[in-house]
């Protein structure tokens, strides 16, 4: 059985259109857990309303303490086998689910298995994470390879349930998938991803990530240098561009907080391999001044 944890938390006008994308898959073999985080508004009586309309959807009623705090007590309440994680103003493409558990079905020693998405806002049709069908058995070359920093969302993902035996998402935090990920990569053997889709994300331009702070970037450049001091030295070219992309967070956190940064500075070799040419600007300027010069000249210009 597939367990599928849904926070909620002030969303009334797409609750409706979340969990009817649930019911309405032909995979049938599945729990929705419904955690209601303390929200204001019609949020708690409509969960109930589906509660009661399907069997197969549960309610959690519990004081707010934001997405990581509702996402965990899903976990608590999962009976599934494998568990993913919907958010209240996302929705999944018809059947998607069918096709992700058939995949599994057939490769039983998959642990984690990512599926592409498309994202949208209110303003546009917005962009595809069209992934390839990879499987790795190495989780430092799905990291890297498949640049999965750059999408550590969980909500595009489906994980064997034990993953979480002694994982939760870190309460309070902003960007906690950052810093999830990681944790769970380490106790996975198999993973998959897979260009079936799609899980259809709402880029929210008023929501909390959005509007994230200096406090929350900086908690975001700790999550990416707990991976990053495992990797040292960098040895590969996908290592390399991984650490370009952990100095892009640096710049922009030390624009926002003005605090000393605490990224190493790491020469690059052949900048000019680089893939744009301002990364080989920016990688030629780090092996002349380092990180401090950069993120002095970044703020600068910057004037956040």
């Amino acid at each position: 059985m597939l367990s599928i944890v849904i926070p909620v938390y002030q969303v009334e006008s797409t609750l409706d259109r979340c969990v009817q994308s649930i019911v309405s898959q032909t995979f049938q073999d599945w729990e929705a857990i419904l955690v209601d985080d303390g929200s204001p508004d019609r949020c708690p009586s409509m969960c109930d309303e589906w509660s009661q309309r399907d069997p197969r959807i549960r309610v959690v009623h519990q004081p707010n303490g934001g997405l990581s705090a509702a996402r965990n007590a899903g976990i608590k309440e999962a009976r599934g086998a494998y568990i993913t994680f919907v958010d209240s103003d996302d929705y999944l493409s018809r059947d998607v689910l069918l096709q992700l558990m058939h995949l599994i079905e057939e490769h039983p020693d998959y642990d984690i298995l990512e599926y592409s998405m498309k994202q949208f806002s209110d303003e546009t049709a917005g962009d595809y994470l069209q992934l390839k069908n990879r499987v790795l058995h190495d989780q430092q070359a799905y990291w890297l390879e498949e640049q999965a920093y750059l999408h550590t969302y969980a909500c595009n993902k489906i994980f064997r349930k034990r993953l979480f035996d002694s994982i939760r998402f870190p309460v309070g935090r902003v960007f906690e998938d950052a810093f999830t990920l990681p944790l769970l990569l380490r106790q996975a053997s198999t993973i998959a991803t897979t260009s079936i889709g799609y899980y259809h994300y709402y880029k929210n331009e008023k929501g909390i990530t959005a509007k994230a702070d200096g406090e929350a970037w900086q908690s975001l450049l700790e999550a990416h240098l707990n991976v990053l001091k495992k990797m040292l030295p960098l040895q590969t070219p996908s290592a390399q561009r991984y650490y370009m992309h952990v100095l892009n967070i640096q710049l922009y956190t030390h624009a926002l907080n003005g605090k000393e940064p605490c990224l190493p500075t790491y020469t690059i070799r052949q900048p000019w391999k680089m893939q744009t040419i301002q990364e080989k600007m920016k990688a030629l300027a780090l092996n002349f001044i380092g990180v401090k010069g950069l993120c002095r000249l970044y703020r600068t210009f910057k004037r956040i």
